[in-house]
């Protein structure tokens, strides 16, 4: 009997193990082959970064606003019915205030109505200016409205985080705006926020009693992040691996061409490769965007085993290598509280984030170092502002550590 039951346990082990060992071999294979490559060049990756930070944002973003939109706006025109607003939200790292003005362009409304789109400062202002700012534009875009008495209006405030500096007297512009909506029911609000910041706002200054619960973008599947990030992957050569890529396309393409429903993949390389994108950066476009990035490098030629071959001569292969997470390094609660705040803004000066922190400038200049180096934060056009690609992990830690994030993926 404990014959028997020894060869079950041994039957029941081996295929466990079997797998264990192949994936093992696998990955033990994977680190031998990235020797083959190098990274990108600092000047290419540069030159991609900003390519694919000026791509339109993804059309089932748009789709998917348009179509709460038009619904949020049936049931306002209902008679008797009190929702004025519809909130957008979004992770930190996406930019939310380029999506709304992109869906809103390309958005054709089926009753008359009048669209204002809130002005974005260039620079965040100082705690005292918000407010006042907010109250002037609101007040010149409903005069300017009053021509059109005909259309319904609707307000498009861009990205909430604009009204808003953790601060002692950073709520006055929200609830300004609160205020507004209040006062105004025969006003529609399109409002656009990042999920660290409606948490905060809602636990904070109950937004939800004049706004509704938030409406969230949608998971970016493989194929929808292939089409997005096309403009840029078509305006550069590369291979999605370098080895038996004949082989595996043929055998796709015999099992494939026929399935006219499905989406039209080039390879099944190149969708294992999309799916398995998606996958490792939750579906979020910008942290999608930038590990496909960081998964492109050189491929090292030694078809001619010649050493004194001119290096600069042969021509450059990219090829992308799988997507994966860089690793997030250990943070302490200091640098936790920082990236929650610089999350909360999305993108902030060095003299606001210590305002929100409540910290010297020196003293967060110090931990802003150590993060610059580490890669989890870094510089656009002179805003400091969270790493994409570290995005999740992120998430994952501050959820862990009881930060209001949202959930986590």
């Amino acid at each position: 009997m404990a014959l028997e039951n020894l060869i079950q346990r041994v039957r029941a082990w081996l295929p466990a193990a079997q797998s264990q060992l192949q994936a093992n071999v696998a990955e033990l294979e994977a680190q031998l082959s990235e020797s083959d490559f190098t990274s990108l060049s600092p000047a290419t990756f540069a030159d991609l970064k900003t390519r694919l930070e000026t791509l339109r944002s993804p059309i089932s973003y748009r789709q998917t606003l348009q179509t709460e939109l038009k619904e949020a706006l049936d049931q306002w025109l209902k008679p008797g019915t009190k929702s004025n607003s519809l909130v957008v939200q979004c992770h930190p790292v996406e930019p939310i205030e380029r999506i709304l003005r992109e869906a809103i362009v390309t958005w054709i409304p089926e009753y008359p109505v009048s669209i204002e789109v809130l002005q974005e400062s260039n620079q965040r202002l100082e705690c005292s200016s918000i407010q006042p700012r907010l109250q002037e534009q609101l007040g010149s875009l409903q005069t300017s409205s009053f021509s059109q008495k005909e259309k319904d209006l609707i307000i498009v405030i861009p990205n909430l985080s604009q009204l808003f500096l953790r601060c002692l007297d950073g709520f006055d512009a929200i609830e300004y705006l609160k205020d507004q909506a209040f006062q105004n029911p025969s006003i529609f609000w399109l409002i656009g926020c990042n999920e660290w910041l409606w948490r905060y706002l809602n636990r904070v200054c109950d937004l939800s009693a004049y706004f509704g619960d938030p409406i969230s973008l949608p998971f970016l599947g493989g194929f929808e992040l292939k089409e997005w990030l096309d403009p840029v992957c078509e305006s550069i050569n590369f291979e999605f691996t370098q080895q038996n890529q004949q082989k595996a396309q043929k055998k796709f393409q015999n099992n494939h061409s026929s399935d006219t429903n499905q989406p039209r993949w080039a390879s099944e390389l190149e969708q294992k490769y999309f799916d398995s994108l998606a996958n490792v950066a939750s579906g979020i476009g910008q942290s999608a965007a930038r590990l496909w990035l960081y998964s492109l490098h050189i491929l090292q030629s030694d078809e001619n085993g010649d050493d004194d071959v001119d290096e600069s001569s042969q021509p450059t292969k990219l090829v992308t290598l799988k997507a994966k997470l860089p690793d997030l390094p250990d943070l302490t609660q200091d640098q936790r509280f920082l990236l929650y705040s610089l999350g909360l803004h999305e993108r902030m000066g060095l003299s606001e984030l210590s305002i929100s922190l409540g910290d010297s400038i020196s003293q967060v200049r110090n931990q802003i170092q150590v993060l610059l180096k580490a890669d989890v934060v870094e510089r656009n056009h002179n805003l400091l502002q969270v790493n994409p690609a570290h995005y999740s992990q992120l998430q994952q830690d501050l959820a862990n550590n009881y930060f209001l994030v949202g959930d986590s993926k």
